[in-house]
């Protein structure tokens, strides 16, 4: 008598493992809750619309004929997860004027200390802001549309961590390198992509 044994599959796998997903930060844009400007030149007037930034030489003093103008901007950043790790805070800026070749903006960037509204803010009712302040000096003429992009990480990381209230900034003109010009920056109601941001890039380790 013949035995057949049955036919025995013989099934090959081949286990593919996979490499890890590959580091990736998380980059957070965050439009300005509110953001306004105040000028001395009318100290009782409400402006909600535009941020204007004035530029004068260090050595004009508001009372003179140059243009002294203010922005304030705040963001709110409840967005951001208690204990994110913050790897960098960018302060998109773009601008709608442009001044002549020879013009070098420097502005500072003070933090707000004091709450304040863009319904109500006038230069005679303006918030109080830190004397402590980051100089930027933009170093290439500023082309119109062409965003301004200033770091603030740490101070984005204070307001975070709780050690400094966030009540925003106030964007002071310090000086042009050349001419006298008047710069403005899209304000927060534009709606083409150019209003103020905040691009914070969250580490994910």
């Amino acid at each position: 008598m013949n035995c057949v044994l049955p036919a025995i599959a013989v099934v090959s796998c081949l286990v593919v493992f996979s490499a890890p997903p590959a580091h990736a930060d998380s980059v957070l844009e965050i439009a300005p809750m509110q953001a306004t400007s105040v000028g001395f030149e009318k100290p009782d007037d409400v402006s909600a619309s535009k941020i204007l930034l004035g530029l004068c030489n260090r050595s004009w003093m508001p009372g003179d004929s140059a243009t002294f103008d203010v922005p304030l901007i705040e963001f709110d950043l409840t967005e951001v997860a208690p204990g994110s790790k913050v790897s960098k805070a960018i302060l998109r800026l773009v601008p709608y004027g442009i001044g002549s070749s020879e013009s070098r903006p420097v502005i500072r960037l003070h933090p707000i200390q004091t709450e304040w509204s863009e319904q109500n803010a006038t230069w005679n009712t303006k918030p109080a802001w830190d004397e402590n302040f980051l100089e930027i000096e933009i170093p290439q003429q500023p082309n119109e549309w062409n965003p301004w992009e200033i770091d603030i990480t740490p101070l984005v990381r204070k307001w975070l961590s709780g050690s400094m209230a966030n009540h925003g900034l106030a964007i002071v003109a310090e000086s042009t390198r050349g001419d006298l010009h008047n710069f403005a920056f899209f304000g927060r109601s534009n709606t083409d992509g150019r209003a103020p941001k905040l691009l914070i890039t969250l580490d994910k380790d």
